[in-house]
């Protein structure tokens, strides 16, 4: 499962994705490493970790169009190779594209 966590490290706000079995599991590895939790929400999204080290991520929502079926994607990489990775995604419409600086953590 993917956590979004909202935390409060060394007085400064900071953004973690977790990914982990269970909540608790992840409440465990924030409190462990000393991070005062502000929020948790459990994502249901598509990761793509192209690049996780960067800590840049994209959030992509596509709409098919035939269907109108949405998807929504979180992208770690550039965002020259998002966007490539958009423009190879034939029959679908860009409705969202999102950034934001985010740690990756896979306990």
């Amino acid at each position: 499962m993917l956590f979004n966590c909202s935390l409060q490290s060394s007085g400064s706000p900071l953004i973690k994705l977790l990914s982990g079995n269970t909540l608790g599991e992840c409440v465990a590895y924030l409190e462990g490493a000393g991070d005062t939790i502000l929020g948790i929400t459990t994502l249901s999204i598509n990761l793509i970790p192209n690049n996780i080290s960067s800590e840049d991520s994209y959030t992509v929502t596509l709409k098919d169009n035939v269907s109108s079926v949405q998807s929504n994607y979180l992208i770690y990489d550039t965002y020259a190779n998002v966007n490539s990775w958009i423009d190879n995604q034939s029959g679908k419409s860009v409705l969202n594209i999102g950034y934001q600086k985010r740690q990756f953590v896979q306990i």
